[in-house]
């Protein structure tokens, strides 16, 4: 979209008016606009991705369900289903993982995204925008109603649900939050920088600590797009860095002795975790193997751990397309003398 915009009186004028569609990217822009009205982007929002099995050592296993838009994605925990989002506006969607059948959770002319799956595999949760609110919602995946946990008023984006059942973590207002599901639902700021953004936020297993990522590191030292730190649950005493080149989507082992992340050129790391009095000891990063991530956003999943060790990973089925348009201004200048 572009709007017109007064420089003397820094004031935006006249309405807002699209330039491209399916432009690829949800917390990045992945656009660029030179002076002399060129304007590139990468297409392909909507892209379709392909969900793969890896071994530990890289070696594929297996594909799993049609060739789609699966904009985020979160496998059950007993391995055997996928829930994504698709569609815009996007809504919720079940994959069985032994049928290859594919169900529709919401269908709604709002916003259903980024499920997230109760340890128990019975219920999701998600984010979604309805009648202009946005808010943290709660589905059985059996059917039922849709029940509202907490309303924001900021974008909210959840990422994971403590093994105990008892809280889950969301991105919103550039931190990373816990809410606990029982009680008045009073929501834990897990980290509160004003400077920094944090999200992809992950438990692990015990419940005593939390993973996420944050351009704190990179904003300082390089021009990357953020680390990921590992900080005490739900007391904030102790943090630490985790990555040291980048790194994105954090996700736990099962016996919580390692952390994955991938790195910025699509590989897959893994850290060693150890407990070390009250704390714990970070091991030094080592790569997996690079199983072809797509790059439609670093914000949203891109792997996740099934219960035998195995990776379901969301891979590029075809690569993006970068699209010029030349004279752009000229649009511009139409929209400003039709209002």
């Amino acid at each position: 979209m572009a709007q017109a915009f007064d420089v003397g009186r820094l004031e935006l004028s006249g309405d807002a008016f699209p330039i491209a569609e399916q432009a690829a990217g949800n917390r990045v822009g992945t656009f660029s606009v030179s002076q002399d009205g060129s304007l590139a982007f990468f297409g392909g929002m909507l892209a379709e991705s392909n969900l793969e099995w890896f071994e530990r050592n890289g070696r594929p296993s297996g594909r799993v369900g049609p060739k789609t838009s699966y904009r985020s994605f979160a496998l059950s925990p007993n391995g055997r289903a996928v829930a994504f989002d698709r569609g815009s506006p996007p809504n919720l969607w079940l994959l069985d993982l032994d049928r290859g059948a594919i169900t529709r959770i919401t269908s709604n002319p709002f916003t259903d995204s980024l499920p997230v799956w109760s340890p128990d595999g019975r219920t999701l949760a998600f984010a979604s925008n309805r009648g202009g609110r946005f808010g943290l919602y709660q589905r059985a995946t059996g059917g039922g109603e849709d029940h509202l946990v907490l309303q924001t008023d900021a974008p909210i984006e959840p990422s994971d649900w403590s093994r105990d059942g008892r809280y889950v973590a969301y991105a919103a207002g550039g931190d990373v939050w816990a809410i606990l599901l029982a009680g008045d639902r009073t929501p834990i700021a897990v980290t509160a920088s004003p400077r920094f953004q944090e999200f992809a936020a992950a438990f692990s297993p015990d419940g005593r600590w939390i993973a996420y990522q944050s351009d704190e590191a990179s904003s300082v030292t390089r021009s990357g797009e953020g680390d990921v730190f590992v900080q005490s649950f739900p007391q904030r005493g102790q943090t630490h860095q985790v990555s040291t080149s980048d790194g994105f989507a954090p996700r736990w082992s099962a016996d919580g002795k390692e952390l994955f992340y991938v790195a910025p050129d699509g590989v897959l790391m893994t850290v060693s975790i150890a407990p070390s009095g009250t704390g714990v000891e970070i091991g030094t990063a080592r790569p997996l193997f690079a199983p072809g991530l797509d790059s439609v956003s670093i914000a949203r999943p891109r792997f996740a751990l099934a219960p035998d060790g195995r990776f379901l990973a969301r891979t590029a089925a075809s690569e993006l397309s970068i699209t010029v348009i030349v004279n752009w201004f000229e649009q511009l200048k139409r929209a400003g003398a039709t209002r």
